[in-house]
């Protein structure tokens, strides 16, 4: 959505951080036709058969505190803000999965080529056990499609980086975020 809309209006676009985007999916998975079939009932069913148990606190403050010390009260603060967000508003899970089941998964090359024609800097994130978008393969072919972009490789984090390691995810978007919307990703290094 973020690439489509940089190229949609690249003068409103400053800066472009995407975490391991759709459309290079090397291969369909088996599950990606099973989904297909049931989306009809899936999508209205979701808000139903999502509950917060998939998405332990105890999980979550382990992954944010890593090797550092995390104040507890930003822990617990994030933490509810993604269960609301997730579990508990109303819609917001029925919303995820529709716009999933429109995302072209497979045939997204030349519009991420053609909003990487512009400058902005571009940071990509990429859980380095992703098994869906397979970093070794796909994060490259990502990468050359942006004329200054950083790929990060997020240690031990599979495809949704974010849940698997927040706190180094989203400290290296904000170290990315303070950077002039005219930096070169190549002499301005985000690091884990």
């Amino acid at each position: 959505i973020a690439v489509a809309f940089a190229q949609r209006f690249p003068s409103r676009v400053l800066r472009l951080a995407a975490i391991s985007p759709a459309g290079f999916l090397p291969k369909v998975p088996v599950s990606y036709y099973l989904l297909k079939a049931v989306w009809c009932c899936l999508i209205p069913l979701a808000p139903h058969v999502l509950c917060t148990c998939l998405y332990k606190k105890e999980r979550f403050e382990r992954s944010m505190r890593g090797e550092g010390q995390a104040d507890s009260e930003m822990v617990t603060n994030l933490w509810s803000r993604f269960v609301w967000q997730l579990f508990v508003k109303r819609g917001v899970a029925s919303a995820t999965l529709a716009i999933c089941h429109r995302v072209p998964w497979f045939t997204l090359k030349p519009m991420f080529q053609d909003a990487g024609k512009h400058k902005r800097p571009v940071l990509l994130l990429w859980g380095e056990k992703d098994s869906l978008n397979p970093p070794s393969t796909v994060a490259p072919q990502v990468k050359s499609c942006f004329e200054n972009a950083q790929l990060l490789m997020v240690p031990g984090a599979g495809h949704i980086a974010i849940c698997d390691k927040p706190r180094q995810t989203v400290l290296s978007i904000l170290a990315f975020l303070r950077l002039p919307p005219d930096a070169r990703m190549e002499e301005n290094e985000i690091k884990l």
